[in-house]
């Protein structure tokens, strides 16, 4: 009997092995805990959705150690993923999930 194995390239699972919170985009900007990620072929997509008449409504795979990019997976039939920039580059660089709400909590 043969088994199969299934790889990933390095790079799909590095992506694939994110958190995953449902999200819709705006104007280009996606939202989570507070923070922000821009793609202008973000924008790009959620135009032509609403010309549709469609909510775009997206999948945002965010790295929990690195909020500086998310990840978007749009829900087309080849589960497209747009890289996202945070809109606070300075703040988000190497911040993790756990610091974020830490910080959220404290200012509070």
């Amino acid at each position: 009997m043969t088994t199969i194995v299934r790889t990933l390239p390095g790079k799909d699972a590095l992506i694939l092995a994110r958190s995953v919170v449902a999200r819709t985009s705006s104007k280009g900007y996606v939202e989570a805990h507070g923070l922000r990620w821009r793609s202008d072929a973000l924008r790009g997509w959620e135009l032509s959705e609403i010309k549709l008449g469609r909510t775009p409504t997206v999948n945002v795979r965010i790295d929990e150690l690195d909020l500086s990019v998310v990840f978007v997976e749009l829900p087309d039939a080849d589960k497209t993923v747009i890289r996202a920039i945070s809109t606070q580059p300075q703040y988000t660089s190497r911040l993790s999930l756990f610091e974020h709400q830490k910080l959220k909590a404290t200012l509070k």
